[in-house]
């Protein structure tokens, strides 16, 4: 939690070659002089006449917001003597990191808000502080922006900028997701194709975020089959792919030549593959070695787990 001093005062203009008059505000009480700062600190002023705030102060983070009235002109004064002066206009946050510096003067009319805090402070989160109130991921990031911006929503997230324009904040919904560690399909029907061109039994479109658990999947194929005219028929579960045809990555797959159906039913496992995201088509195909004869298949089960 950070420190907050309420400053207020109406100090009024010098007469024009007298010298200047200032309202002088050390700080060192709050523990900042000579110091790293520990926390956050922030004051409000309400300006006609140059305030100045003593220091010595480490390299700090210096935030100073105009809430009304301005501009106000923010000068630094380096250890030899050297002013560093910023404009800040009407409700424009301004961020500099600094070297250490001996005080600091706001010069304006206006109500201010100033925040200090130490360099270390801001660059321990990681992130770094731009001059505008962008941000950068890190030392290595060569373009500052917008938090909203710089935020990019994975899979399954939708980030949401809040109170637009007030004390806006991003919210992160992630919808609800029961996950499991099976996926299975069933096909009690009969189905069957003829000849020698693979062909499509069954298809549907499952979602594989449900394995979200999950990294790499494989599937188990049972099923019931026969083929006709001593034909051997060839068996494929497939993922992906053209809607209604025999396409998609084989992610398992069997031959027989039975003449008629038989318990057990044959079963088969694919080698493990990486888990695909989100809705794909999943087929089951057929196809026979001769031509003219079929390929069935019956109860089949298709079922995709660790």
């Amino acid at each position: 939690m950070g420190k907050t001093l309420q400053i207020a005062g109406n100090i009024q203009d010098s007469a024009e070659g007298s010298s200047e008059s200032t309202g002088n505000f050390d700080l060192g009480f709050l523990g900042l002089a000579n110091q790293n700062l520990s926390e956050a600190v922030t004051f409000q002023a309400l300006l006609s006449n140059p305030y100045v705030v003593a220091g010595p102060f480490p390299a700090s983070v210096i935030a100073l917001r105009v809430m009304s009235g301005g501009p106000v002109t923010l000068l630094l004064t380096g250890p030899g003597g050297t002013d560093q002066a910023v404009q800040v206009s009407e409700s424009f946050l301004a961020v500099a990191e600094t070297t250490p510096f001996t005080a600091l003067k706001m010069a304006g009319s206006a109500s201010v808000e100033l925040l200090l805090a130490s360099s270390s402070m801001v660059s321990a989160g990681g992130g770094t502080v731009g001059g505008n109130g962008k941000v950068l991921i890190d030392g290595s990031d060569v373009t500052a922006d917008f938090l909203a911006v710089k935020l990019i929503a994975g899979s399954n997230v939708t980030l949401t900028v809040v109170n637009v324009g007030g004390n806006e904040r991003i919210r992160i919904d992630v919808p609800s997701l029961t996950a499991s560690s099976i996926l299975e399909i069933s096909d009690q029907s009969e189905r069957y194709v003829t000849g020698t061109t693979e062909q499509v039994l069954s298809e549907s479109t499952e979602d594989f975020d449900l394995l979200i658990v999950l990294a790499n999947v494989k599937c188990t194929l049972n099923a019931l089959s026969r083929q006709s005219g001593g034909a051997t028929g060839t068996y494929r579960v497939r993922v992906g792919g053209t809607l209604g045809a025999a396409d998609g990555a084989i992610v398992a797959q069997f031959s027989t030549t039975l003449a008629a159906y038989a318990l057990p039913p044959v079963q088969v496992v694919g080698s493990p593959f990486a888990r695909p995201s989100g809705r794909q088509l999943v087929k089951l195909t057929a196809v026979s070695d001769t031509a003219g004869q079929r390929a069935f298949a019956r109860a089949s089960q298709i079922v995709f787990s660790a």
